[in-house]
C-alpha cells in the first residue's frame, strides 16, 4: 500500500452523505475526483486502497475521504465528460470492508465506477 501525506484543493460541489453535506469536487488539469465525506476533520494519513483510489483517514481511523486518481482515463471517458456530468457517490463503510459506488450521468449516458473490499 502507498501512503500519501498532501491533501489537493479542489472546487467544491456540495451534496447530501447520511444527512450531512458531503463535498465532491473535480479538478480538470489533474483529473482528480474528491469526495470529502466529512468537511471538518483532523487529517492524519492516506492509504491508497486500489489502483487510483486514495482514502483519506482521520486520527481516529475513520475514512474522512476519498480521491480518484485520474478518473477519466479509469472511467475511459474525456475529462470534459467527468468535469459535466452529474455525480453521484454511495458509501457503506464496515470495520473490515467498504463499498463505494460513484455514479456519473451526463443526461445522455452513465457510468458507475465500483470498489469492493
Amino acid at each position: 500500500m502507498k501512503y500519501y501525506k498532501k491533501i489537493k484543493t479542489y472546487m467544491i460541489k456540495k451534496i447530501l452523505y447520511k444527512g450531512e453535506e458531503m463535498e465532491i469536487g473535480y479538478q480538470e488539469d489533474i483529473d482528480d475526483l474528491a469526495i470529502i465525506l466529512t468537511p471538518k476533520y483532523k487529517y492524519d494519513h492516506s492509504v491508497e486502497i486500489d489502483a487510483g483510489f486514495i482514502i483519506d483517514v482521520d486520527k481516529n481511523d475513520k475514512i474522512v475521504a476519498i480521491e480518484v486518481v485520474g478518473c477519466s482515463k479509469q472511467l475511459g471517458v474525456s475529462k470534459k465528460y467527468v468535469k459535466k456530468a452529474k455525480k453521484e457517490v454511495f458509501v457503506e463503510i464496515y470495520d473490515f470492508s467498504y463499498k463505494i459506488i460513484i455514479s456519473f450521468n451526463d443526461g445522455e449516458y452513465e457510468i458507475t465506477k465500483r470498489v469492493l473490499k
